[in-house]
């Protein structure tokens, strides 16, 4: 939950918004006798495209303003989907189409069809360089998702010219939720691509249409999102043949070359898992999500998690608002005896797909190992929360749409809309963190990352305390191979070093099995650890117990920590060539463990101060 001035700094951002919406929706509902209107209506209505574009285009801002000293959040961004891009951006492979390249910086060998092949954010870090790659690809993400809730709204729930700013305000609210960008537009493209195939179930589409389904296709994770979009599409093919009686053949041609168009996007993995008989990959040792046997509390309290807050891997934000607004419609309704269908059917989809969430625990484990359904394992099939923003994005508007012939004045959606909104911003902490280093370095007091705990991204990569490191050893990179304790091995990776360590979606389980003889006796002293690694197993670090329970993976060179009593098979690191270690703190027990203490690294624009072990 985020603080009440918090909320207030989101909202102000908005109180221009709030002023014209309650004065359009008030006029448009009691016009001034005799006064004619000062702007013409479609002037004023491309003044409200315009600062609503304004107001998606000024997410991005911070980051523009801050450049590499943005924070941009860690937690399976930079240390990992950031350097999935990262690394095929700049492998020299990005256009070279072969299925059978090795990328050799990384475990020793990963095959590239482990790292991801969404086409269009790979582009941009092509052409922008990393950083600035990723800023761009994160405001296009956004505007596409302004975009194709403007368009679905406009022709399918708002048609009508006076509901023009009702359309901008709910596609802002859609546009301004912090997506996770590096998915692409898994999530925010999904109105653009339902709106796509309503117009092809329609007979009203045009080569736009046609374009933006192989846009999406290009510019999202299947395995993501456009597995569980499919199903969507066929949820509603389903019930137009039931409704019509007649079964449309043009919709359904399109659902399948919209997968075609998938499966060429990821035609690299799709080629391993279908050809090749080497491609055995970690996740069929997945235990669901590991949630089996914590119990009907956890799983129940899961579910009303979901149902609160949306899953912050597509775009957390807390769903109160949208709760509000459809009360307020059922009730209506329910007065009235008229009750939208969209607005059962929606919460009952929405009601469904947390309560799955919740219990897929017990549901995942029980349809895999029974034999039913084989592949249950290894994939998470609890990700219908991706369709959860797009859902929930949805029941505003029809909500919204069936309290507007009841309200006496703007003032009721006004303050619906924009408390939607401020929620928007309120969940995005990373651009609201960057708004407050804004203000701070506009009023001279610096950035102050220091006393937040917080790295920003040259902080973070410390390129130039990793060249310091790396000039230290003075060897070629390609020789030898590291891991990093108490950081994530993604530092190490972006400053060009190779590492046997990695957090990789899929990557082959045979060396899953070799990285555990490392880290074996670790594990066996930390029973979370453990069920960690062997029941899931994409971080495929080298842990330390000692540290989980302290600062874990982001022991900063503040916090004064150490390893007092670390066991790891350095035999088995340096069979698999690795020769040293990268520490973010001191290991007290070095001798013991057969290790050379070489010396330590600092500097004043790093957050991390590095103890580098050679292994004898």
């Amino acid at each position: 939950m985020f603080p009440l001035d918090t909320l207030i700094e989101s909202a102000s951002i908005l109180k221009v918004l709030a002023v014209s919406m309650d004065t359009k929706i008030g006029n448009e509902l009691h016009p001034p006798s005799g006064r004619k209107e000062s702007i013409p209506r479609r002037l004023r209505n491309k003044s409200s495209v315009v600062t609503a574009i304004f107001l998606v285009s000024a997410y991005a801002l911070p980051f523009l303003i801050l450049k590499e000293n943005t924070y941009i959040h860690v937690h399976d961004n930079l240390d990992s989907l950031f350097l999935f891009h990262h690394h095929l951006a700049n492998s020299g492979y990005l256009f070279n189409f072969h299925t059978d390249i090795v990328f050799k910086k990384i475990m020793n060998g990963l095959p590239i069809w482990c790292l991801p092949s969404s086409t269009i954010p790979l582009l941009l870090f092509y052409s922008f360089g990393s950083f600035y790659g990723y800023i761009v690809n994160d405001l296009l993400v956004h505007i596409i998702g302004y975009v194709g809730s403007y368009l679905l709204l406009k022709r399918y729930i708002f048609p009508e010219p006076e509901n023009q700013i009702i359309v901008i305000a709910i596609s802002a609210f859609f546009a301004l939720i912090p997506f996770e960008s590096l998915y692409g537009i898994s999530v925010s493209g999904q109105p653009l691509l339902f709106y796509a195939f309503l117009n092809i179930l329609e007979k009203g589409e045009t080569w736009r249409d046609y374009l933006s389904i192989f846009f999406f296709a290009f510019y999202e994770w299947f395995a993501m999102a456009g597995i569980f979009v499919l199903i969507g599409l066929g949820m509603i093919l389903f019930f137009d043949t039931l409704k019509k009686r007649t079964f449309n053949y043009r919709f359904c041609a399109w659902m399948f070359i919209f997968l075609s168009a998938c499966f060429l996007a990821e035609y690299r993995l799709f080629h391993a898992v279908i050809f090749s008989q080497d491609a055995f990959p970690h996740r069929v040792e997945w235990n669901a999500v590991g949630s089996a046997g914590r119990g009907l509390r956890a799983s129940v309290s899961d579910t009303l998690n979901l149902l609160s807050q949306t899953q912050y891997h597509t775009g957390a934000f807390r769903t109160y608002g949208i709760l509000l607004s459809f009360g307020l419609a059922l009730f209506l309704g329910l007065k009235k005896r008229e009750v939208s269908r969209l607005l059962i059917w929606i919460p009952l989809g929405i009601l469904s797909v947390c309560i799955f969430y919740g219990f897929y625990g017990y549901i995942g484990p029980f349809l895999g190992r029974s034999g039913l359904f084989p592949f249950m394992n290894g994939f998470q099939w609890d990700r219908f929360y991706f369709l959860m923003p797009f859902l929930w994005f949805i029941l505003l508007a029809v909500s919204v749409r069936e309290i507007r012939p009841f309200i006496q004045t703007g003032a009721v959606l006004s303050i619906l809309l924009i408390f939607n909104i401020t929620w928007a911003f309120a969940g995005n902490g990373e651009y609201l963190f960057n708004l407050s280093q804004v203000k701070a370095k506009i009023s001279g007091r610096g950035e102050g990352y220091e006393s937040s705990h917080q790295a920003n991204f040259r902080q973070f990569f410390a390129e130039r305390l990793f060249s310091e490191v790396r000039d230290f050893i003075n060897l070629p990179m390609e020789d030898y191979r590291v891991v990093s304790i108490g950081l994530h091995p993604s530092i190490a990776q972006y400053n060009g070093f190779y590492t046997l360590d990695s957090y990789q979606n899929i990557y082959p389980l045979n060396y899953k099995g070799q990285f555990r003889s490392i880290i074996a006796k670790e594990l066996d002293k930390d029973g979370w650890l453990k069920a960690y690694f062997d029941s899931w197993g994409s971080r495929c670090y080298v842990f330390s117990a000692e540290l989980r329970k302290s600062c874990y993976l982001n022991c900063s060179k503040t916090r004064g920590q150490a390893v007092e009593n670390l066991e790891i098979d350095t035999g088995v690191l340096k069979e698999l060539g690795g020769r040293y270690i990268l520490s973010a703190v001191p290991i007290k027990n070095f001798r013991a463990m057969d290790l050379t203490y070489e010396r330590s690294f600092e500097d004043e624009s790093a957050y991390w101060k590095i103890h580098l072990y050679r292994i004898r």
